[in-house]
Formats: structure tokens, C-alpha cells, sequence
């Protein structure tokens, strides 16, 4: 969601850049005519008019930045894509994408293809592809018009075909996710309290130092027992440090751990309300 807002930003930034009228400047320097440009941006619904002849005819930036905004939607949607095939595996099991965005398999019948998935994953480098063909074009220019610059429409129309098929069907497979909260509260490992251990050894009065090297012993100790990290004994914690008490034993635990992650941006129940109601407000501004 929140990269989705920042690309957003990109996208309006470049619709700006791209509201500078050139009209007027001619070939290189300017019209012989009296030309009252103010007058054309404003019937033509341009913001601003171009401040240098030379400049305006070989400015591609606009296009540039549509580009790059266009390649950091795909980079976002790629990233997306990519958890979202390893949480619907079978390994994770976290999702299921529904059989309206999905394939079977040519070969193993109980095989399920999130193929959506893999495309805008892998239409991503068309993104980025389009984006460094125009650079490569700009870099080597002068600041006046060229041909090179016909180079800059095939990019741009890509890029815009592009992002106009993967972003409805995302949208589309994401709405119809089926999420999996037990599987995900099956999978939290008590492995994964070993920083809150050494939080609570900190809290305890340990530095942080003191306390990520007796924890990694504990960790060490209960892979060599073959038990669970929260499973170890008294007597073998003991062993390491006296601070592993039973007191911060009943300290620990994934809800606990979860609340005691309050600020802004964290964990907390009240800290995720917090940025459900940001991202429905940020989604219909």
C-alpha cells in the first residue's frame, strides 16, 4: 500500500513536469511572430510555458519521469507479485489465490499456476527496460532537437500499455486473496522471541550488547539440546545467565510481543488501526 502512495506522488509529479508548453519556441529559437504564448498554454490547459527555446525542444524529462515512475510501480507490483507466490505455495500455505486468476498445471494435475503472479513479475523488466532506453538516448544530446528524440514514444506507449494491463488484474487477484490466519499463527516459531528475549534483558538492566550474546548462547544451547528456544530448562538457562528467570520467561509471548510495538508505524493493534485508517484515507483522496 504505502509504495503504491509514493508512486502515486511520482505519477502526479510527472503529469506536472509534463504540463510545460513548448509551443512557441520553433525549431531552436524561438517564433519570428508575436506569438502570446500565455494565451496558448491557458487554451491548451497547460500550467507553464517554457523558459528557453533550446531547452523546451529537446526536453524529454516528462518523459523520463513518467518512465522511472512507471518502472518503480512495476519494481512495487514486482515485489508484491513475488510474496505473494511464495505465501500461496505450499510451503507457506498463508494465501490461496482464486481459481479466476490461476491456471492448472500442463503436466501435475494438483498443481495451481498464480500466472498474473509471474507475468507482472516478469513484465517488470519491460519497465525498467523502457526507462534505461530512454536514458541511454538522452545521455549523449545536445541541448537542441535531434531525431534520437522519436525514440521516446515507443517507451512511453509501452510503459503506459503496460502498467494499463498488470494493475487491474493485480488489483483484481488481490481483492480475491483468501488469507489464512491460522496458518500464520500455526507458523510462529518460539525461535522467533529471541529478540524480545534480549528487549526483556535490557529492560532487566543487560546492554543490548550483553544481552544479544547471551541470548545467542541460549539459541545455541537449545539447537544442541534439539528443544525449542523457550523450552529449555531452568537449570540449563541458568547455565548461560542468571537473568533467564522464570520471571522473563513470563514475559515473553507473540501477542506481548506484538503490543509492546506501539509507536507510529508498529504492530500494536492500535498502531495498525492507526494505518488502516491512513491507507483507506490515502486510497479514496
Amino acid at each position: 500500500m504505502w509504495p503504491l502512495t509514493r508512486d502515486a506522488a511520482r505519477l502526479t509529479y510527472a503529469r506536472s513536469a509534463a504540463g510545460v508548453l513548448p509551443l512557441g519556441s520553433g525549431a531552436l529559437a524561438g517564433s519570428a511572430f508575436a506569438v502570446d504564448r500565455g494565451a496558448l498554454a491557458q487554451a491548451l490547459g497547460f500550467a507553464a510555458i517554457s523558459a528557453n527555446s533550446m531547452d523546451a525542444v529537446s526536453d524529454r524529462d516528462f518523459v523520463a519521469d513518467f518512465l522511472y515512475a512507471g518502472a518503480m510501480i512495476g519494481v512495487h507490483l514486482s515485489r508484491l507479485a513475488e510474496q505473494l507466490l511464495l505465501f500461496s505455495s505450499a510451503e507457506f500455505g498463508y494465501v490461496v489465490v482464486d481459481d479466476a486468476f490461476s491456471t492448472g498445471s500442463s503436466l501435475m494435475p494438483q498443481k495451481k499456476n498464480a500466472d498474473p503472479l509471474e507475468l507482472a513479475r516478469g513484465k517488470t523488466g519491460r519497465l525498467l527496460g523502457n526507462l534505461q532506453a530512454l536514458l541511454v538516448v538522452l545521455k549523449g544530446l545536445p541541448s537542441t532537437y535531434d531525431k534520437d528524440l522519436q525514440e521516446d514514444k515507443e517507451p512511453a506507449f509501452d510503459t503506459f500499455d503496460t502498467l494499463q494491463l498488470v494493475m487491474p488484474v493485480l488489483a483484481g487477484l488481490v481483492r480475491s486473496l483468501e488469507v489464512r490466519p491460522q496458518v500464520m499463527a500455526a507458523r510462529l516459531l518460539p525461535g522467533l522471541l529471541a529478540t524480545d528475549m534480549a528487549d526483556e534483558l535490557v529492560r532487566r538492566g543487560v546492554p543490548f550488547r550483553a544481552a544479544h550474546g547471551l541470548v545467542g548462547a541460549l539459541v545455541k544451547r537449545a539447537e544442541a539440546l534439539g528443544v525449542a528456544l523457550t523450552d529449555v530448562s531452568l537449570d540449563e538457562r541458568f547455565k548461560i545467565s542468571e537473568h533467564f528467570t522464570e520471571q522473563l520467561w513470563a514475559a515473553l509471548g507473540f501477542e506481548h510481543s506484538l503490543q509492546r510495538r506501539a509507536q507510529t508505524g508498529g504492530t500494536a493493534r492500535a498502531a495498525l488501526e492507526a494505518q488502516l485508517l491512513a491507507a483507506r484515507a490515502a486510497i479514496s483522496a
